[in-house]
């Protein structure tokens, strides 16, 4: 097994043991992993999917998926001649250009978590952020310093 896979499961192994950890209340066992409380309710799949339906006809989800095609779109676009590029002008191999996206996903997808963790405990952001999902240009979209 090569050195990089043994730190990334480490590392892995090191970031789970908070949920084993951590007691949510004073009287929970170290490493339980026994359910507290009533076992969640059901839902049949056909009422989910119903569901589910009528959440994405939504105006905002609506205008949610449009951003995330868009973005995507966008990206797709700007990737393939990008990669040509370093390719062919640039002298780029494909384990380097692998490594590169490898290094980018992992720090976007970081960087997504801490936003998605952070911003909703930041007071008043849902009302600084509205213009940002409802699709309105504003520069109250970015968080300030």
């Amino acid at each position: 097994m090569a050195a990089s896979t043994r730190w990334l499961l480490a590392a892995a192994l090191l970031a789970s043991l908070p949920t084993l950890l951590v007691r949510e209340a004073p009287m929970d066992a170290f490493l339980s992993l026994e359910r507290r409380g009533p076992a969640p309710r059901r839902v049949p799949f056909r009422r989910f999917l119903r569901r589910t339906v009528v959440a994405l006809q939504r105006p905002r989800a609506l205008r949610l998926l449009a951003l995330y095609f868009g973005l995507d779109a966008a990206l797709g676009l700007f990737e393939r001649p990008f990669s040509i590029d370093l390719f062919q002008h640039q002298g780029w191999e494909a384990a380097g250009l692998s490594r590169l996206r490898a290094m980018l996903t992992l720090a976007s997808g970081t960087a997504g978590a801490v936003a998605v963790g952070v911003w909703p405990d930041v007071p008043g952001l849902t009302h600084t952020c509205a213009p940002c999902f409802s699709g309105a240009p504003s520069p109250s979209c970015w968080p300030g310093p």
